[in-house]
């Protein structure tokens, strides 16, 4: 059977019928993937959601991380017709994926360590790496449909459960199938800007209807770093795909008032004596003081603001139970991965930007308004840690070594 339990509205897969029914569902991805494997790696893209669907296989797994073996292995089986291909980025993929699983290795709990360690890292530089075998070869536009898909999954979820009563946070804020309001802008701010900036023609149900409902989830997450970066993104899209000087100066400017807007707010929380993300940072820098190389490990930053914390009922109220990482994703990369993983993200992005800067194509325009709107949104929280968003961070990064598109987009 499938169930619901817990406030992050996970279902449970459990029970032969439903083993079984996944099974088939993963045999048909294998074969599907065999004959079309851009296809394969497109329903990868289409099932982010489908991290919430979980269950045991002897390791307690998800339904997208199988979904992601049996399209990985489908396109194995295509070997040699699809070898791995170099890209700028395997360097410091291998310094993000190393220097993290040392973290894990080390941690307090190395088997909880190894765990997230496998769906944060390893399973999404696997993921780039095929993709960018693939879509060397192949057109990339699965990945547009994917993305719609997986918008419109999240979209109906989220109906289905605010009919029910259960997609409400403690704030009146849309939370949807997630733990936290903020991760339906994570996912829906990325990849709307994807598609509206989408290079190639597609239909307007694909291009259009998803961007609305993208839009539609980040008004009830009310997550004024998702607004921030979805405007910074926008701004950063048009600039680009418009080619007037002016335009890409304000757009500079706007970057740049985002990103100092961004931080200002968000230290003042909602109807909170204390501001918890100023404490948050706090924490991860005197956490990083103490342990500059390791940080604290993974799922223990918690446990450093408790104990630091002591006594103070006050802070333990308002700021443990909003405190499961440092709320920056710099900050929580080095506090719980370790200052290789750290350089290895810096190393990434730098990457980005500098093949973004050389190319004149039209994949600029989308992958650098993804890029500007995760990395604005990843100052208050962390858009790159997590099963499905490591994968959209993975989708940049592809956008950036795809083969040259058309200077000018189809009508």
């Amino acid at each position: 059977m499938i169930s619901a339990i817990g406030a992050e509205q996970t279902l449970t897969v459990a029970g032969p019928i439903a083993w079984v029914a996944v099974m088939a569902l993963l045999l048909g991805a294998f074969l599907f993937t065999r004959r079309h494997p851009g296809g394969g790696l497109g329903l990868v893209v289409a099932a982010l959601p489908l991290y919430q669907v979980r269950g045991s296989l002897g390791l307690p797994t998800t339904l997208l991380e199988l979904l992601l073996g049996a399209v990985l292995l489908g396109i194995l089986s295509r070997w040699p017709a699809y070898k791995p291909r170099w890209s700028p980025y395997d360097p410091w993929l291998a310094l993000w994926a190393g220097g993290s699983l040392v973290a894990a290795l080390l941690a307090p709990d190395p088997q909880q360590g190894l765990g997230l360690w496998r769906a944060f890292f390893l399973e999404p530089v696997l993921f780039f790496v095929v993709a960018r075998t693939v879509f060397t070869k192949e057109s990339a536009r699965p990945i547009a449909y994917g993305a719609a898909a997986a918008v419109g999954i999240t979209a109906l979820w989220t109906a289905a459960l605010a009919l029910g009563g259960t997609a409400l946070s403690y704030d009146g804020r849309l939370t949807g199938p997630f733990q936290s309001a903020n991760f339906l802008a994570h996912l829906g701010v990325p990849l709307g800007l994807l598609l509206i900036g989408w290079p190639q023609r597609l239909p307007a149900y694909v291009r259009y209807v998803p961007a609305l409902l993208a839009l539609g989830l980040l008004a009830g997450s009310q997550s004024r770093g998702g607004v921030l970066a979805f405007a910074i993104g926008a701004a950063t899209l048009v600039a680009l795909r418009s080619g007037a000087v002016w335009l890409k100066r304000g757009a500079v400017v706007a970057l740049a008032l985002g990103l100092v807007a961004t931080a200002g707010l968000t230290l003042v929380e909602r109807s909170d004596q204390y501001s918890t993300r100023s404490v948050l940072w706090k924490t991860a820098l005197e956490v990083v003081g103490e342990r500059p190389l390791l940080g604290a490990g993974p799922e223990h930053f918690q446990d450093e603001v408790r104990r630091r914390m002591g006594g103070d009922e006050e802070l333990r109220q308002f700021v443990i139970p909003r405190a499961p990482d440092a709320h920056n994703v710099f900050l929580v990369t080095w506090t719980e991965w370790g200052l290789l993983a750290l350089l290895g993200l810096l190393g990434l992005l730098g990457t980005a930007a500098r093949l973004l800067y050389r190319r004149r194509d039209a994949w600029v325009p989308p992958a650098a308004a993804m890029t500007a709107a995760i990395v604005t949104h990843g100052l208050v929280d962390t858009p790159i840690l997590k099963n499905d968003l490591a994968l959209v961070f993975m989708v940049v990064l592809l956008l950036t070594v795809l083969p040259q598109a058309a200077k000018r987009r189809a009508a």
